[in-house]
Formats: structure tokens, C-alpha cells, sequence
């Protein structure tokens, strides 16, 4: 078994090459082969896809920002991927049940199950959890901007209150399909391949990763003080569409807003300081092969 170990230097701030060191170790105890592999800023196509032509397994030592990078490759290589949690959220991590626990790992390497999740992508960025336009992505490139190093929850504090006095909902009009599913109404909007969110506030709450559809929700807002009520009841495990709020699921979906947002993807800036007026989003079915414990 030939593994590739894929570490961020940021990830867990500063704990991601330590813990790749010694996951490698139990490896190799293991009889395994594994290749600790830094994550590096240009393309993943040019120096990671390499990496995997002769392996059988990506570990992605990180946070939801590695394994976004990393899926992309991991499935043009048709390699299965598999997350050893060190990020702030670790939502994938979450959504497939693994922890950051080098037994598990084992025995779920030796077991061998796998599934096949959808991939997804905006304007031909892939993406692996939910994108959204709105205030969580103010915040998301507020922080961006600033960010010098790894974080943690607090990191988002001062971001978030900066972000609360100024924001105002864009109008916005999506289009699922063939079908108009918002048509100019003020608020956010969150595109979800799955249905883990930040907080354990899961707004598409019925997502399906390997559906080939992606789950689309609209939170009507005017502002930043409509937000808290959303937030409260998609940490109660509540189906925000039943209290107001507007959902879809497609193959394809369109957002424009007016004025334009930025976007965030899987907690990541993209495209940072360039709003969006228009953004179209698809999706892969089952694209991506997942090591499962």
C-alpha cells in the first residue's frame, strides 16, 4: 500500500508536519509506504497529481482548505482520499465520520470500504463542501485579508463584528435547472454538496453527497440582524426551508446578485477581493472516491 501523506504547513497551527511525521511512522510499522508531501501554493495539478500516478491512497493531514485543494487531483488520478483532521472545522472529516486518530486509519485501510461522493465546482473552481454568497463570505475574505498564519474559532470574532455593522443583503436571483427559484429578493445564498456547515448550523440540512444534485438555500435577509434566527435554528437541527427560508436542488445552478458579493468555498476566499455578480455552479456525480472508517 502506497500512501500519500499531504500536510499543511498552516493547518492546526503548526501541529500538521508533526502529526504527519508520526502518522507516517505507524505506517510504516505497518508495512505501508508512505510519502509525506508538503502542500505547496502553486496548482495541486502540477506537483500533487505527480505524487499520486503510483499511489494508492491520499491522506490529507489539514483542514477543509487542504482537502479542497487536494480532491481535485485525487480524482482525476482515480485515488481514494481520506482526511486526518487538523483544521479549524474539519468539516469533511465530520460528514464521513473519521477523526484525527492514526487507529481508526489503520482500520479503515485494512477494511478497505469506500464510497464515491460528488465533486462540485463554481465557474470551474472545484469544490467539495458548500459555497455561499453573503455575509459568511464578508467574513471569510475579511479574514482572508488579514490572515498571517494558522487560526482558530476566536480568529473570526473580530472579522465577524466588522462585518456585522456594515452588511447589506444583495438582491439576488437564482435559477436551478431550468427553473427560477429566487427572483430578486434581498438575503444569502448557500450551495451545499453536503449538508455539514460550520458550527454545526447545517442550513441544507438534507443534503446528499453522492445524489449528483447540489442542495441550494435561500436565507431572505436584509441585513446582518436577520441572520441570528437562521443560525439558531440550523443549530437546533431545524429544515430552515420550513421557516422561511427558499430551497432547491439541481444539476446546475445560477446566482446573480446586485450589487455584486464575494464568494467563499469550503471556508476559502475565492477569488479574493473580486465580487461576483454572476456565478454558475455544477456538479460531478460521484467523482471523487473517499476512504471511509
Amino acid at each position: 500500500m502506497r500512501a500519500v501523506i499531504l500536510f499543511n504547513p498552516v493547518a492546526g497551527r503548526g501541529r500538521a508536519e508533526g502529526a504527519s511525521r508520526e502518522l507516517a511512522q505507524r505506517l510504516c510499522i505497518a508495512g505501508m509506504e508512505p510519502l509525506l508531501l508538503p502542500s505547496e501554493r502553486r496548482p495541486a495539478a502540477e506537483w500533487l497529481l505527480p505524487a499520486l500516478s503510483q499511489a494508492d491512497l491520499l491522506i490529507v493531514a489539514g483542514g477543509d482548505g487542504a482537502l479542497r485543494m487536494a480532491a481535485p487531483s485525487a480524482a482525476s488520478a482515480g485515488v481514494r482520499i481520506t482526511h486526518y483532521p487538523l483544521g479549524t472545522e474539519n468539516l469533511f472529516a465530520r460528514a464521513m465520520g473519521m477523526r484525527r486518530d492514526p487507529d481508526q486509519l489503520l482500520a479503515a485501510i485494512q477494511g478497505g470500504a469506500e464510497r464515491s461522493v460528488d465533486l462540485a465546482s463554481i465557474d470551474g473552481v472545484p469544490f467539495v463542501l458548500m459555497a455561499s454568497i453573503g455575509f459568511d463570505a464578508e467574513v471569510v475574505h475579511d479574514l482572508t485579508s488579514r490572515r498571517r498564519g494558522g487560526i482558530s474559532h476566536l480568529s473570526y470574532a473580530m472579522p465577524i463584528l466588522r462585518r456585522v455593522v456594515g452588511w447589506r443583503a444583495s438582491r439576488c436571483c437564482v435559477r436551478v435547472d431550468d427553473r427560477v427559484l429566487v427572483d430578486d429578493q434581498r438575503g444569502m445564498v448557500i450551495a451545499a454538496n453536503m449538508s455539514v456547515y460550520a458550527q454545526r448550523i447545517d442550513p441544507a440540512s438534507r443534503a446528499v453527497d453522492d445524489d449528483g444534485r447540489l442542495d441550494v438555500i435561500f436565507l431572505p435577509a436584509a441585513n446582518a440582524l436577520s441572520l441570528p434566527r437562521w443560525a439558531c435554528l440550523g443549530r437546533m437541527g431545524r429544515a430552515l426551508e420550513e421557516h422561511g427560508a427558499v430551497a432547491g436542488r439541481g444539476e446546475r445552478i445560477e446566482i446573480r446578485a446586485d450589487p455584486p458579493g464575494v464568494v467563499q468555498i469550503d471556508g476559502d476566499a475565492l477569488d479574493p477581493g473580486h465580487p461576483k455578480g454572476v456565478i454558475q455552479l455544477l456538479v460531478r456525480h460521484r467523482a471523487l472516491r473517499v476512504l471511509v472508517p
